[in-house]
């Protein structure tokens, strides 16, 4: 009776639903606290679509696991602030004569974030451990070891395409006119490979993502190679187009037919 006693006083069951912030966790945030909880022997067990956590284990150590939960919310949340700061931002540094390279995503929302806060210089160590310092009044960078200064470069140009039509969202689909201009030179650009191969097309839609024409297009101005611009047809299934849609693309979406270019 005692030792039973003991226990119930020992162990503790933490129980939390609807977790609006547990539904935006990514995986590798899940991961790192899957990893806190079995390394004080505490047991998780979540459920990010419905933003259910339940922890089990000493209360001494369910107590800590709560307290890095709260850790690792106040965390993602920043990341999604600074995501959200930068998202239609890019900073970029020369790397020689020609050529402009993009800071990392995350570095490139932090510089925006010290940016927009109106600091005179902001301070970064790279992935290998090289300590430079931002000068946004003079535009460069200085690496704190050799003192060597590098030209920086803010992108913000958000225009997009003027046919594109009025959106309330980052991202939205369009059917185009069966009249339209821009539908029958899709159409024909398609025939030139296709003719003969299909049946009919149903629609034929406008994809309308800001956030990756303006990366797309920063990306251009940052190239030093001029007319590289390509257009070909990509054949799926419809589960991955419609992650193309939300997510550009990714090696990771290609399936039974994910490398069929028509």
């Amino acid at each position: 009776m005692a030792l039973e006693n003991y226990v119930k006083k020992s162990i503790s069951v933490s129980e939390q639903h609807d977790l609006s912030g547990l539904k935006k966790w990514t995986q590798p945030t899940i991961d790192s606290f899957y990893m806190y909880c079995f390394q004080r022997l505490v047991i998780p067990e979540m459920d990010i679509h419905t933003g259910y956590c339940k922890l089990f284990g000493s209360k001494e150590s369910v107590r800590e696991a709560e307290n890095e939960y709260y850790r690792q919310q106040t965390k993602q949340s920043e990341h999604a602030r600074l995501m959200v700061v930068a998202r239609d931002v890019i900073w970029a540094f020369k790397k020689d004569e020609n050529d402009w390279e993009k800071f990392p995503s995350e570095l490139n929302a932090r510089i925006e974030d010290a940016f927009i806060s109106k600091l005179k210089m902001f301070k970064y160590t790279n992935d290998k451990s090289v300590e430079y310092e931002i000068d946004f009044k003079n535009n460069h960078e200085t690496c704190v070891a050799t003192q060597q200064h590098r030209a920086i470069i803010r992108h913000d140009d958000v225009r997009v395409p003027p046919h594109w039509e009025l959106q309330t969202k980052n991202v939205q689909r369009f059917v185009l006119d069966e009249n339209s201009h821009e539908y029958n030179d899709i159409r024909e650009l398609f025939d030139k490979t296709m003719t003969k191969k299909y049946t009919t097309i149903i629609r034929i839609e406008r994809i309308q993502n800001k956030q990756w024409y303006t990366q797309y297009n920063s990306y251009k101005n940052f190239s030093a190679k001029e007319d590289t611009e390509k257009k070909l047809f990509h054949g799926c299934l419809q589960e991955s187009a419609n992650l193309i849609v939300n997510s550009f693309f990714n090696r990771s979406f290609a399936g039974v037919n994910g490398l069929l270019k028509l």
